[in-house]
């Protein structure tokens, strides 16, 4: 299962703008791939879904930066009582940007451990 720690209260409140007014998100936000608790992703799947989601943007744009901690967990019913467990070592720090680029447009970057998507110029 997927879990998303994201800096500020529960639920998380996007900040607008530069995000679409008034979205909520629960924080942590957890996600197991199907859309439900049960069922899971079965560990013979090989992957669970990964998507850097955002609410959209809503202008004026503003410049903002968001952090969250990305985290992975597993549960077996004959381990701990069937409770999650996360898996050691394995944390990922995500960063959302909102401001602008050389050119002065507005940008949207989302960077986690290094990797980097970019939406140039917002819309």
């Amino acid at each position: 299962m997927e879990n998303v720690q994201y800096t500020g209260p529960s639920p998380f409140i996007w900040p607008s703008p530069p995000y679409t007014p008034k979205v909520l998100t629960p924080n942590p936000t957890q996600n197991n791939g199907v859309g439900g608790n049960p069922p899971m992703v079965q560990a013979s799947a090989g992957s669970l879904p990964d998507i850097q989601s955002n609410p959209g943007f809503s202008g004026p744009y503003v410049a903002n930066t968001g952090n969250a901690v990305q985290t992975f967990l597993w549960e077996c019913s004959n381990l701990n009582d069937g409770a999650f467990s996360t898996f050691p070592g394995i944390s990922y720090s995500i960063v959302r940007t909102v401001e602008k680029d050389q050119s002065g447009d507005w940008e949207y970057i989302v960077t986690r451990n290094g990797v980097v998507g970019t939406i140039d110029p917002l819309p």
